[in-house]
């Protein structure tokens, strides 16, 4: 059987990580790193001031064990039901959509049917960081996350390095056209987030000057902005959804 990976990046205090920690279900591989700014833990503590450097700790940890399901989360996440990991791993394995994000609870989306399965999945407008599943593999075809999309002021769309990396895999191996993003239907009910300030916790003080900067360095890279990604039609994803399920579904 195939392992599992989770990792957690504290950015939330010590309370939100020790909730978040103790509500994981029992995997394999369990890794932690915690901002400087954030934690008291003395252990393990990092000084990057950016999420894309925090998550890549967490994978570099991850890519010295065997594990080929990794998980990324940050510390404001609880896990109400240990089945979202499965649920995780068999809408991938039915619809070949090997990297998913939890959707925002107040984003659109759309509803696909898999009626030989009888299994679900939604597409949202918007990608999120809170919650992100992927495979060991998408390191080798994409590399890890950009580590210089340091804070931004914007809140929902403020994830470049999730942007970033999953362009990179739409580039690299045939995936869902941005503003399509794939996520288990059962996320929503599995998945809780903690009431605390849910806003993008600061690594580091951010100015509007370094926002446009920040905006204006990923717009060169990707040739789009957040919010205004969405070129493709329905029609279009269901298609490329089709092409990729017979590709990778069920064969990682």
């Amino acid at each position: 059987m195939k392992k599992i990976a989770i990792g957690i990046i504290d950015v939330y205090g010590d309370e939100a990580f020790l909730k978040c920690k103790n509500s994981l279900p029992s995997v394999d591989y369990i890794f932690n790193v915690h901002s400087s700014s954030k934690s008291s833990n003395k252990s393990n503590i990092s000084r990057y001031i950016s999420y894309g450097g925090l998550f890549n700790i967490l994978l570099r940890d991850m890519l010295k064990t065997d594990a080929t399901y990794l998980f990324l989360i940050k510390s404001n996440v609880i896990i109400e039901n240990s089945s979202v990991i499965a649920d995780y791993i068999n809408t991938a394995a039915t619809f070949g959509t090997w990297f998913m994000s939890r959707g925002h609870t107040d984003d659109k989306f759309k509803i696909i049917e898999d009626d030989k399965d009888n299994v679900s999945l939604n597409l949202f407008e918007n990608l999120s960081q809170d919650f992100i599943f992927m495979l060991s593999s998408h390191i080798k075809h994409c590399g890890f996350f950009n580590e210089g999309y340091t804070n931004v002021t914007d809140d929902k769309n403020n994830c470049l390095e999730i942007y970033d990396f999953y362009n990179k895999l739409e580039q690299k191996i045939q995936y869902l056209p941005k503003g399509y993003f794939p996520d288990t239907p059962l996320s929503q009910a599995k998945i809780s987030l903690q009431n605390i300030n849910l806003s993008r916790p600061s690594l580091k003080e951010s100015t509007t000057d370094n926002t446009t900067k920040i905006y204006g360095q990923f717009y060169y890279t990707n040739k789009f902005i957040p919010t205004q990604h969405k070129t493709a039609t329905l029609e279009d994803a269901v298609d490329k959804l089709e092409k990729i399920q017979k590709i990778y579904g069920a064969t990682t």
